[in-house]
């Protein structure tokens, strides 16, 4: 698809950036979601939902990879994006705290770092073994 049609949606790209991240939002703010039905922990049922979430938006999560590493679009939405890192680690931190995991706060990061460079390598690489790292993942944290 050329640029022009996009406008006909977004006024500018700066609105379509804003879109492209409202949208992301949405979907980080769903992977918290805990089901009973699924089981296990809130970090259990968060890192699978993220990998949930990743291959079946594969395509749209490639995109916001590469928007999120340039610094024109850094700038812009920087404060967007430190809300958001917020609210994740928060989120993380809670799930780490009812798990009865030592060092909630640093451990939060970790974990947080962690699930950003398994998505990264997931959607940088062919053949990433997503699931297996995420199972790994998981088991770190059981208690």
């Amino acid at each position: 698809m050329s640029l022009g049609p996009l406008y006909n949606y977004f006024k500018s790209k700066d609105e379509l950036l804003e879109e492209i991240f409202r949208r992301s939002v949405e979907d980080i703010h769903a992977s918290f979601v805990q089901s009973p039905e699924q089981g296990g922990s809130g970090i259990e049922q968060h890192i699978r939902q993220t990998v949930k979430l990743l291959k079946e938006k594969q395509d749209f999560w490639k995109l916001l990879h590469g928007i999120r590493i340039q610094s024109e679009v850094v700038r812009q939405l920087m404060t967007e994006m430190q809300e958001q890192t917020a609210y994740i680690e928060d989120r993380i931190r809670q799930n780490l705290i009812e798990a009865g995991i030592p060092f909630p706060d640093l451990e939060a990061k970790l974990l947080f770092a962690s699930i950003d460079g398994m998505s990264s390598h997931f959607l940088l690489y062919d053949h990433y073994p997503i699931d297996d790292v995420a199972s790994l993942l998981i088991m770190k944290y059981k208690k």
